[in-house]
């Protein structure tokens, strides 16, 4: 039946009174998702307002005005406060704002924690491509980096070197080294490899030097290997003044007059020699002087390779620079070089390598840079002194021609042999003192103790000799030799060691001379196919100082020795072997007393002193035993 039309009147109105219900309820529930979206917006705003009020600060920078110091200011502020050990932290800091231009100086605890970690820097002479580096980033496998960024520098003078043969050579001693699938030789690798090392592209042409003086410079363009980038040939060079200017490439070949000339032209303190010298540093005498067949008795002896550099006035000895097999426990390794006397690093075999040569080179020429100073060092054309991609600024080399060096190289005119035979005397009197202390191994001595000893071999090596080696080079010292520099300590070298050796009854099976220059030493530098693949091992033992004193176990029964005991009644007279004892417990005592550098002078002398009576002594009551070592 059909609806009337008041029934249709009426459903219309219910419908649009629903319709309008559910649209005010549908504003009503929007407005108030507005509303909470409104108070969550406002919480947001308002907890981000303090981190905006921080970010919209100004990020303090550092003490350098931009931001952190790099790694090559790092390490010449070490530098600085190796060569000004007085200079204090605050001295410092205000050297480094001038030195660097900074806005502000390095705060004292910047400066602190910088000195603490000179262990980071001593050994990161950055090359040009990593000047401005902020950060040392420690090498994934160390020793693998370092075998094969050698084995790029051995063969920079051969040809060039491209980026695929460093791949190829780096897979090879990934497989060899045990550590496939732990490297990646990507493009973005070798880019990093480089960069680290400072390897440059190569080009054919040189530029000589800017004077043109072609006669001194001889065949430097084919010694220096024409490493060169595009800025007009030369190359830069983040510690000089102008990063474009480089002093004249190496020099070789050159006759004795060019180098006399050439030298005319600097100041004897500018004038530096650097050698190389291997040293057997625990073996009997008896080894170091066989024949032929000391090369098998000596194949397992413990060995140091020692790099010594000497200017010519003997005014700046540096400390030596020290080549082990040993991997050194971490006192050793963060310890700074002026509290140990020397620079010490890891090599398979103890070898001198082109990858530690050119390490060394870096950081004297950085030495140089800091202090200002332009100097010539003269060096043998060895096995491992290849310059390639060295950019130096401050130093200019010159290599002898082999004919030449082995007459006019100032280490071989007795420096080296002073050197050796100041070390000789320090281990064969710890022998002796070994023997009387009843210990089976007399030679046996650690290898922080040779290192040691080595310290203050060098810094005790005559002055004399070091001014009359230069003579050859026609360069003279144009002051007066003063009381250090007479030469009487090490005329009696000889007869000390002709002493000692008479002690340990080899007198007449030792010759001195050849104590002090056994070629079985002087095979130092690796060869150019020479595996050297093995990884230095820790060996804490090597690097254990021993207590002062020694254990009485028995020792050399000689006759009775008069003293002065004798001369008071009831006093019981002290035994040859308890003179002994009691000079070699003193000794030792006062030796302790300090470090090389900072001994009182009259605290040396009656040290000095005590070691001749010693040595009298010895020698007397050697003359009634008839022991045989």
């Amino acid at each position: 039946m059909p609806s009337s039309p008041n029934t249709y009147d009426v459903g219309l109105l219910s419908a649009a009174q629903a319709a309008a219900t559910s649209a005010a309820m549908a504003q009503q529930v929007q407005a108030q998702q507005a509303q909470v979206q409104a108070q969550v917006q406002a919480q947001v705003q308002a907890q981000a307002q303090p981190a905006a009020a921080a970010k919209s600060k100004p990020r303090r920078r550092r003490a350098d005005g931009n931001g952190n110091l790099t790694v090559e200011q790092k390490r010449r502020i070490c530098e600085k406060h190796r060569s000004t050990p007085k200079i204090t932290q605050k001295d410092l800091c205000r050297w480094a704002k001038l030195e660097f231009n900074l806005q502000r100086a390095p705060t004292q605890p910047t400066m602190s924690n910088i000195l603490k970690h000179e262990h980071l820097f001593k050994d990161n002479v950055l090359g040009v491509l990593g000047s401005q580096r902020k950060t040392i980033r420690p090498t994934r496998h160390a020793h693998f980096d370092q075998v094969l960024a050698n084995w790029v520098m051995e063969r920079q003078n051969k040809g060039n070197i491209t980026g695929d043969m460093i791949k190829t050579k780096g897979r090879e001693l990934v497989k060899q080294m045990g550590l496939e699938g732990k490297l990646g030789f990507s493009n973005g690798w070798l880019a990093s490899f480089k960069a680290r090392h400072g390897l440059m592209k190569r080009t054919n042409n040189v530029q000589s030097d800017k004077a043109g003086s072609a006669a001194l410079a001889g065949k430097d363009g084919a010694a220096y290997g024409g490493i060169l980038d595009a800025n007009n040939g030369m190359l830069p060079n983040g510690l000089s003044v102008d990063p474009n200017y480089m002093l004249p490439p190496v020099s070789m070949d050159l006759t004795l007059e060019q180098i006399q000339e050439m030298l005319r032209d600097y100041v004897p303190s500018d004038i530096y020699t650097v050698d190389e010298t291997g040293l057997f540093f625990r073996a009997s005498p008896n080894k170091l002087v066989q024949g032929d067949e000391a090369q098998t008795m000596l194949a397992d002896e413990a060995r140091l390779t020692v790099l010594l550099a000497v200017n010519a006035d003997a005014s700046d000895l540096m400390e030596p620079y020290i080549i082990g097999n040993v991997v050194p426990p971490k006192n050793i390794k963060m310890a700074s070089i002026s509290q140990l006397g020397y620079h010490y690093v890891c090599s398979s075999k103890a070898r001198m390598t082109v990858f530690i040569f050119q390490q060394w080179l870096r950081d004297f020429n950085a030495r140089m840079a800091s202090a200002h100073r332009n100097v010539v060092l003269l060096m043998d054309n060895a096995p491992s002194h290849v310059m390639g991609c060295v950019a130096l600024s401050n130093v200019r080399v010159v290599m002898f021609a082999p004919h030449l060096g082995m007459k006019v190289q100032p280490m071989r005119g007795g420096i080296v042999t002073s050197f050796k035979g100041k070390y000789r005397l320090k281990h064969l009197t710890l022998a002796i003192d070994h023997l009387e202390d009843g210990l089976s191994d007399i030679y046996r001595v650690t290898q922080i103790q040779a290192m040691s000893w080595i310290v203050d071999a060098w810094q005790q090596t005559s002055k004399e000799i070091i001014v009359n080696a230069w003579k050859p080079l026609g360069v003279s010292v144009p002051f007066t030799l003063d009381s250090n520099m007479d030469g009487s300590d090490d005329k009696n070298v000889e007869e000390e060691l002709w002493g000692l050796l008479y002690c340990l009854q080899l007198s007449g099976v030792v010759n001195t001379k050849v104590l002090v220059n056994s070629r079985w030493e002087n095979d130092i530098h690796k060869r150019l196919n020479e595996d050297m693949i093995e990884d230095p091992q820790e060996n804490d033992a090597e690097f254990h100082v021993p207590e002062v004193g020694g254990v009485d176990q028995g020792g050399v029964h000689g006759g009775d020795h008069m003293s002065a005991d004798d001369e008071h009644p009831g006093v019981q007279p002290l035994t040859a072997k308890e003179q002994l004892k009691s000079f070699r417990d003193v000794i030792r005592y006062l030796e302790r007393t300090g470090t090389a550098d900072s001994r009182d002078p009259q605290l040396m002398s009656v040290i000095d002193f005590l070691k001749k009576k010693q040595l009298s002594l010895r020698f007397d009551n050697a003359s009634n035993s008839s022991l045989t070592i």
